[in-house]
């Protein structure tokens, strides 16, 4: 009898909010059960923000806590690779409320062994994401 061990690599989206809220801490290595949805064009738009084009087109998934109108599915796996995504924002000029929007080209990644959602930053750079490679069973 043959079994398929093939595996997959998704890398996800997990918001910084999310995490704070919501989420627990996660590190490489760590076998992790996420409820992800698949980054659709929407996502992209907004990810675009934040993230150079070949890095958003290299995203496959979010991590969800909070389901909207998509239910997320459950996806076990094991954490391979997270790099922090810093940025800076600024006003939104005359939005009210006050709005704050990602500064262009202001982003840095930063590899890391683990992610709580607290990370320190430079002054006016704040911890927008992580972008997690996760290695899932087929």
């Amino acid at each position: 009898m043959r079994t398929d061990t093939a595996k997959r690599t998704a890398v996800v989206w997990v918001e910084n909010r999310g995490l704070q809220c919501c989420g627990d801490p996660f590190s490489v290595g760590m076998e992790v059960e996420w409820f992800l949805l698949p980054a659709g064009g929407r996502d992209r738009a907004w990810m675009g923000e934040i993230l150079d084009s070949g890095t958003v087109e290299g995203v496959t998934h979010l991590q969800e806590h909070h389901a909207g109108s998509e239910e997320p599915v459950a996806v076990a796996g094991t954490v391979r690779r997270i790099r922090i995504v810093r940025c800076r924002y600024a006003d939104v000029r005359g939005s009210v409320p006050r709005s704050l929007r990602p500064v262009p080209e202001s982003t840095e990644l930063a590899e890391a062994p683990s992610a709580h959602g607290w990370e320190s930053s430079a002054e006016g750079v704040q911890v927008a994401g992580y972008l997690v490679d996760l290695e899932t069973a087929r």
